[in-house]
């Protein structure tokens, strides 16, 4: 009986994906026949093996290196965080049922819609919240960093540096990239201010990736969004109150190749990642923001934390709307490149490390 469902649900895979997916209902529909596929065979979570095997990044002690700031905002809370990972121990799994038959009933109202709460889970309204709370923090960091009293401390200063980047207000340019998830693209356009993402400018638009597709098995880790193509987002909460629809030039799909492979070796998309930073850099003073997910963004200080060093990045997760920032170097050594994050430039804005 195994064999016959896991056969059956592997037609109907092939079958999906035959079809155009730059259809928005047909990729609706291809998405949802390749998950059951992908929860059973999916090997990007394996990594163990592959983490084992990359070099120390303390080999590039006392080589040249290029430096540029990345930071990392992990998406606000989604529909599938709130059905199946909200509370702990026994609260949680009693409340599953109930939140999946309200999450059931929203999939039945987007029968016909090219959107999905399992599939690319959106933000749920905590989660629009969250990516607001980032907004409003920006703000108040403003206000911040004109107390002289407070910027005397090296730490307060720096951090205070750091926030003003993202407010748009740092001395070099800032690019800005998320996930191909819905999700992580909600988060950016509530979140950021429009001195990081212009509809109107060739130069600050929000860079579509599917090198920062999240690490999963699960189905809300397949993307809705075609080849090319910008996530489908809802009209967007912003501090004013008003609702608006993110316009499509919002967006540079050049990164959007589609959802990740089935089998594949997941530190190439780390490694790619981390290439495109600093083709986004070209000067010292640049920083490229990522906005993305928790599994991704935790094996990606895994990668590239030296082996040594004992930090909480390499073990726990970022909360919903958390902020990290920190310094990546590239360099290369006998024709192979490598990647380093300096552990002590890594600063917690907002948010936390937890589970």
């Amino acid at each position: 009986m195994v064999s016959l469902s896991v056969a059956l649900l592997c037609m109907g895979f092939l079958v999906a994906a035959s079809m155009d997916p730059n259809q928005p209902m047909l990729n609706k529909v291809n998405m949802i026949a390749r998950g059951p596929v992908q929860m059973l065979f999916s090997t990007e979570t394996a990594l163990k093996a592959p983490l084992s095997r990359l070099p120390d990044p303390d080999l590039l002690n006392g080589w040249p290196t290029n430096k540029t700031t990345v930071f990392f905002i992990r998406h606000g809370e989604s529909y599938w965080n709130q059905v199946f990972n909200q509370g702990k121990g026994f609260n949680r799994w009693a409340w599953i049922p109930f939140r999946l038959g309200h999450a059931l009933i929203e999939e039945a109202k987007r029968l016909v819609s090219p959107s999905s709460v399992f599939v690319d889970s959106p933000l749920s309204e905590t989660g629009f919240l969250q990516a607001l709370a980032i907004r409003q923090d920006l703000e108040l960091s403003e206000a911040a960093s004109k107390d002289k009293a407070k910027l005397r401390d090296p730490t307060e200063r720096r951090q205070q540096e750091l926030w003003g980047i993202l407010r748009g207000e740092g001395q070099g340019p800032v690019t800005v990239a998320c996930s191909n998830l819905i999700r992580a693209a909600e988060t950016a356009l509530i979140g950021l201010p429009e001195a990081l993402i212009d509809p109107d400018s060739e130069h600050q638009k929000l860079h579509c990736l599917t090198l920062l597709q999240e690490f999963s098995r699960n189905i809300d880790a397949l993307s809705l969004s075609p080849p090319g193509h910008p996530p489908h987002c809802r009209p967007l909460p912003s501090l004013e109150g008003s609702m608006l629809l993110p316009p499509p030039e919002s967006f540079d799909c050049a990164g959007n190749t589609g959802n990740k492979p089935l089998r594949y070796n997941p530190i190439a998309r780390l490694c790619g990642f981390a290439e495109w930073a600093f083709m986004h850099s070209k000067t010292a003073d640049a920083a490229v923001v990522a906005v993305g997910h928790s599994l991704w963004f935790r094996t990606f200080f895994q990668a590239f934390l030296p082996h040594a060093a004992q930090h909480q990045a390499k073990q726990r997760k970022m909360t919903n709307a958390a902020v990290v920032a920190f310094t990546l170097e590239r360099g290369v050594i006998g024709g192979k490149t490598l990647y380093r994050i300096e552990p002590d430039s890594i600063v917690l804005l907002r948010g936390a490390f937890r589970g």
